[in-house]
């Protein structure tokens, strides 16, 4: 990730013991969130997310 950094990821399980600030969360019912904070407005933030079982990336510049 480039620009920005993970302040919280959740994925909808109140049962998950995972923390909410990392930078990984399991799928739950084939879902995640992570939130963002970019850390310089005049610039692109880059993030790459990587399902570790298939090897399915997915990336998103904003």
């Amino acid at each position: 990730m480039k620009n920005a950094k993970i302040i919280g990821v959740g994925n909808g399980n109140n049962r998950s013991l995972e923390p909410f600030v990392a930078n990984y969360r399991k799928l739950y019912n084939g879902k995640c969130v992570v939130i963002l904070q970019k850390q310089d407005n005049h610039s692109k933030a880059f993030l790459k997310a990587t399902l570790s079982e298939t090897k399915i990336t997915q990336s998103i510049t904003f």
